[in-house]
């Protein structure tokens, strides 16, 4: 029997997955009957052709009308890709993800290595063990971290783990990792398997992926709440308001100053956040 196609942002189609549809509900906190009720809401015709945007929306749309923490939850990839355009709040997300989990961090950290300086975008500290940080940021859907994004972030853990080894520094280098909110190709994957390179991707390792880091201690993105200006998001970032629940921290008049937005839109705002807290 024919199945829908969904035309992948890669260009790649592919048959509708009514099982995968429903893992991702599931995941995001959807009751066996909000599954079934979603599914039977966005059904797609066998005869049709859908790209993974319009069913998204669809699927979220849905969502929205019956269980909005539900379809906050599940607009997480995309919440993380709207931190862009450029990187650096990712890495700044990137480095609350791992505070919350017990390190500590610094950003953009210039190091000396044994044969160049390096900016790293997050060095992590738990114990004495330390930890050279690569985020690979991507704002569009289908693209892939590929083996040259992992062979770059080992040679550079590498030459600054030498530099750390030759001064008899007081913690060494102890791994290089690579952060990516997207997913891995197979080949970066074997390599850095190889080499003892870390990799923590978008459902990679399966069971302690960057979701996992992030819904494991609520640190959902402000970007994840649908009334947030995304505009703004560089700048509340540089005010400290990263994670949807730092927007709980702020009085309502100060975010509306901060994000220059009415202060209808900032309640909406706080709303949606108390939802995830």
């Amino acid at each position: 029997m024919a199945r829908p196609r969904i035309v992948k942002a890669s260009g790649e189609i592919v048959s509708f997955s009514e099982q995968k549809l429903a893992e991702s509900l599931r995941r995001a906190g959807a009751s066996r009957k909000l599954i079934s009720d979603t599914l039977r809401r966005v059904y797609i015709s066998s005869d049709k052709k859908i790209t993974s945007d319009a069913l998204y929306h669809k699927v979220f749309n849905s969502l929205w009308r019956s269980d909005k923490r539900v379809a906050q939850r599940y607009s997480l990839k995309r919440a993380i890709m709207n931190l862009g355009p450029a990187g650096h709040v990712f890495e700044s997300f990137v480095a609350r993800i791992f505070q919350a989990h017990g390190y500590e961090t610094r950003v953009s950290q210039v190091i000396p290595g044994k044969c160049v300086t390096h900016e790293i975008d997050v060095l992590a500290r738990k114990g004495k063990k330390h930890y050279m940080i690569e985020c690979k940021y991507h704002n569009q859907l289908g693209i892939r971290s590929d083996v040259k994004v992992a062979l770059y972030t080992q040679s550079r853990f590498l030459d600054i783990k030498a530099a750390w080894e030759r001064a008899e520094q007081g913690g060494d280098i102890h791994q290089g990792w690579l952060v990516t909110n997207t997913r891995p190709t197979t080949e970066a994957i074997a390599y850095a398997q190889c080499v003892g390179l870390r990799i923590v991707a978008w459902r990679y390792p399966a069971d302690a992926g960057l979701e996992y880091f992030i819904e494991s201690q609520q640190l959902y993105p402000v970007t994840i709440l649908p009334s947030f200006p995304s505009p703004m998001v560089e700048r509340a970032s540089r005010e400290g308001i990263l994670l949807a629940r730092d927007v709980l921290s702020v009085r309502p008049e100060d975010l509306s100053r901060m994000l220059m937005i009415s202060l209808d839109q900032v309640r909406r705002i706080i709303e949606e956040a108390k939802m995830l807290d």
